[in-house]
């Protein structure tokens, strides 16, 4: 259309583009042009997701998880694989309960008013249920993806894990696996290798009864390519894992971010992208990032009013402080520090 349109009109002229072409010119000829405000403006939509926080989590996992395990299919089509018949309809069923989650509206209509009544709890059960039947029909998705591609997978004389990389660039960053401890047993020292020889850093993450979730840190993964990486298990016993019991420094960084705790308050008072070169957040902001805000509001009515009722917004009077580093001699990959305030457990 576009060319025809341009053989047969002299103005205005016409080409193709994408959104991000506007953004881009926007940034390199208007930035010093336009008014900074801060503040918040959100879209009321939006309102439903913050209502179901981990069901709009596990519908973003499921999002990217669908989408991987497609390239997954394509990897094993290319190779010979004969994929099941119906391999079409599983995936939009998928994507037909991702719709229905991700369509904006959340609730009952009286929700605020009477939010313990009978369709307000049917209603808000429905929609919370699509995201986990996307989320479990995508995880078996995932199953039968690996078995097509394991079959492609060359036998080796040590245990190895293959990295599928269905992103179209390099990939670099932590891949999660599960190792049985059959194959790496708990006791025994190990490292873990690529084709080269090189170790791969590794640290322990959950562990179960008959294996661990390793972390492993990946570099160079070609795009829509697979690594492979060895597991060697010494006749040694493993050294013991070092752990604090009180963050000594309150400060820590690796190669992207450097990052201070505020242990009184339970946050994290700067955050600073080395990449960047700037903080990610405000300097002396009344809230800091990962701050408990208590809140409570007067009434529901205003809300129902679609006016901004009278409120309440303060931080929690005590709050208690765990926090602890492991240092591990695979590597550190992670570093958590949990935060224990009343009442509530949370993580960063």
């Amino acid at each position: 259309m576009v060319k025809r349109w341009n053989e047969k009109y002299e103005w205005p002229k016409l080409r193709t583009a994408v959104a991000t072409e506007f953004i881009k010119t926007v940034e390199t000829q208007y930035a010093d042009k336009i008014q900074t405000i801060r503040g918040a403006w959100p879209d009321w939509w939006t309102d439903g997701f913050a209502s179901g926080a981990r069901e709009a989590a596990a519908s973003r996992i499921t999002h990217s998880n669908v989408i991987a395990n497609q390239v997954g299919l394509s990897f094993a089509k290319m190779l010979g694989a004969e994929l099941p018949t119906d391999i079409n309809k599983q995936i939009a069923g998928i994507n037909n309960a991702l719709l229905f989650y991700d369509e904006h509206t959340f609730g009952h209509s009286e929700s605020v008013r009477n939010p313990y009544g009978l369709e307000t709890w049917e209603q808000r059960s429905l929609k919370q249920s699509y995201a986990w039947e996307a989320y479990r029909y995508t995880g078996l998705l995932g199953e039968t993806v690996m078995g097509l591609l394991q079959s492609f997978t060359p036998k080796a004389k040590l245990p190895s894990v293959a990295v599928f990389n269905t992103l179209n660039w390099d990939y670099s960053g932590v891949a999660k696996v599960y190792i049985d401890h059959q194959i790496l047993p708990k006791e025994k020292d190990f490292e873990i290798v690529d084709a080269a020889g090189n170790k791969v850093p590794a640290q322990a993450g959950e562990v179960r009864s008959d294996g661990t979730y390793w972390y492993l840190y990946v570099r160079n993964v070609p795009a829509l390519g697979c690594e492979r990486y060895f597991i060697k298990v010494k006749d040694a016993p493993r050294p013991v894992i070092e752990r604090t019991i009180q963050l000594a420094d309150t400060h820590i960084e690796n190669d992207w971010y450097a990052v201070d705790f505020n242990l009184q308050r339970g946050t994290i008072k700067h955050l600073f992208d080395k990449e960047l070169n700037c903080s990610l957040l405000t300097d002396d902001a009344k809230w800091e990032l990962g701050e408990f805000v208590y809140e409570i509001i007067d009434s529901r009515h205003p809300m129902e009013k679609y006016q901004a009722p009278q409120f309440l917004r303060r931080s929690p009077e005590k709050k208690s402080v765990l926090n602890s580093l492991k240092k591990e001699k695979y590597g550190i990959l992670i570093a958590s520090v949990q935060l224990l305030l009343p009442a509530l457990v949370k993580i960063i």
